[in-house]
């Protein structure tokens, strides 16, 4: 009975937003065709790969591609192999995807704000009202799929009702996924949060050693997964390929090797258009604005989280708008939070 009363509280949290977005998100990701440059250039690579049986080594127009790890285009053969090749289950799959982003944030909000049940309720709500967020997770590109990770990495690593302790099994398990999605900018998104573990953790403050020790062990499982395909394909590659992958791509994001090079600031002005159309709203910005101390942990957690994601994505060289597109369900959190607040006082 408790089993099954669990599944239906879950079911009933899904209702009436999920339907209501995957009817929008279906509608809008086959009204065109693939977007040219980010979506054509991903299929490109997918075929590429599929057409010279080539599931290592990622290909563009029949030469080592090194610009991204193959998670994803792994996700597209799995579909490929049952249904064969075409454009549907990549478009299928990236819907799929965004509506794991907003269960995710749910379960998030729930965990960080178990007293205030109104922001999980409407964390999905505002998070798939976010234009830039709906428009872009639609797009054939890593970065949805990437930010499911970095949701899952984090979510492991707060305590629910039943366990106090973080679940560092799952967590080294989501960092490998991000690493093999995106490759080391996956670290970007969690590590610092981590690091940041004893300020708004209990637990962490009460077992330092084990916080770290344990935390550092899923950090190495992590990139364990990630050098048994790169170190593979480093060698299939050939020597060109291998300085691509395992030096130069990395390094070119944080110096003025690479393309994508924009000022330190570049973010700042981006912030508006990122959380559109709540922007506009000045509700959103006087409850923003009135957030302060005292901080409540859930509230710690989203600083530790957002707040060093944006100083160290400023400080890398290598800036586009959809590289921060992890972190639009923290900021809809902290947006949600500072609503709910500001009811209560009022």
């Amino acid at each position: 009975m408790n089993l099954s009363y669990r599944r239906l509280e879950t079911l009933r949290a899904l209702w009436p937003w999920a339907p209501l977005w995957l009817a929008l998100a279906l509608l809008a990701i086959f009204a065109h065709g693939p977007m040219p440059m980010h979506s054509t250039r991903t299929l490109g690579v997918a075929w590429d790969m599929w057409q010279h049986a080539s599931y290592i080594v990622p290909m563009l127009n029949g030469a080592p591609y090194s610009d991204k790890a193959p998670l994803l285009y792994w996700l597209f053969f799995a579909g490929w192999s049952i249904g064969g090749v075409s454009d549907l289950w990549p478009r299928l799959l990236l819907v799929l995807i965004g509506l794991t982003q907003l269960i995710l944030v749910q379960a998030l909000a729930r965990r960080l704000f178990p007293t205030r049940p109104w922001i999980a309720r409407s964390a999905p709500w505002l998070l798939g009202a976010l234009t830039y967020g709906f428009l872009f997770n639609l797009q054939i590109m890593y970065d949805g799929l990437l930010a499911v990770w970095v949701l899952l990495a984090l979510l492991a690593l707060l305590p629910s009702p039943r366990r106090e302790a973080p679940r560092f099994v799952l967590f080294a398990l989501a960092l490998g996924l991000g690493l093999l999605t995106k490759g080391p900018v996956m670290l970007l998104h969690v590590a610092l949060v981590w690091l940041l573990g004893p300020w708004w953790q209990p637990w962490a403050r009460q077992h330092r050693g084990a916080w770290y020790g344990r935390g550092a062990l899923a950090l190495l499982v992590g990139v364990l997964m990630l050098l048994a395909w790169a170190l593979p394909a480093a060698w299939l590659g050939g020597p060109a390929y291998r300085e691509l992958l395992l030096f130069q791509q990395t390094a070119g994001r944080v110096v003025d090797a690479f393309a994508h090079a924009r000022p330190i600031w570049w973010y700042v002005p981006l912030l508006p258009l990122l959380l559109f159309p709540f922007a506009l709203w000045p509700r959103a910005w006087s409850a923003l604005g009135s957030l302060g101390r005292p901080f409540e942990p859930g509230q710690k957690f989203l600083i530790a989280w957002l707040a060093p994601v944006f100083v160290a994505f400023s400080l890398v060289s290598g800036k586009q708008a959809y590289y921060p597109l992890p972190e639009l369900g923290g900021l809809i959190l902290l947006l949600a939070f500072a609503l709910a607040r500001q009811r209560e006082r009022h």
